[in-house]
């Protein structure tokens, strides 16, 4: 049974919008990217930890080696590369820092819907609960996180920036803009 679902896009690059439903909106562009739509199914939220680890792991390592990647236009003729394999060897070659893919991660619940037989919508019974989603999502981004790590320090690139605390000092700015935003709540009634 699946218990990860993962569906990879190559994009040369992208311009996202964070937060398109608060007043806190941020645009966010890349260079070439890895735009990976991640879902995972209520069997995975079924599985003890350690094969949640597992699984988790072997979906981070697909998307880090799949050659999906070139130096130049896709369809010249060059070879397909990993995203991983890409930029190791921009950061070996051409002196160019860590970071020069960049992995656009986005939580998909309807990667595990099925399609009604009467074709009137979608069953969402496959996929994990919200709160266990959540939390295999968070494990998703950490895993790659480590992966990356590890095999830029392998390669002796030295250690990639923290991301994660980047983003988390991002999302904190953002709830204290939010909550300033509020009024008291006797100006509702």
């Amino acid at each position: 049974p699946v218990a990860v679902r993962l569906v990879l896009q190559r994009a040369t690059s992208s311009r996202i919008l964070l937060n398109a439903d608060s007043s806190v909106e941020a645009w966010v562009e890349t260079g070439a990217a890895i735009v990976a739509y991640v879902s995972f199914t209520a069997e995975m939220e079924r599985c003890a930890k350690p094969e949640q680890v597992r699984r988790i792991e072997q979906a981070v390592r697909a998307m880090l080696h799949f050659p999906l990647m070139t130096h130049g236009q896709w369809g010249d003729g060059q070879k397909t590369l990993s995203a991983l394999a890409l930029c190791v060897a921009a950061c070996q070659h051409g002196g160019r820092q860590p970071g020069v893919v960049s992995f656009v991660l986005v939580p998909q619940a309807s990667l595990s819907c099925k399609i009604r037989p009467d074709g009137r919508g979608a069953s969402y019974r496959a996929l994990a609960d919200k709160e266990a989603g959540a939390a295999l999502y968070a494990s998703f981004v950490r895993a790659l996180q480590a992966a990356c790590t590890a095999a830029l320090s392998a390669a002796g690139l030295g250690v990639a920036p923290n991301h994660a605390e980047q983003a988390t000092a991002h999302e904190e700015e953002l709830q204290r803009k939010r909550l300033a935003a509020l009024g008291p709540p006797d100006e509702f009634f």
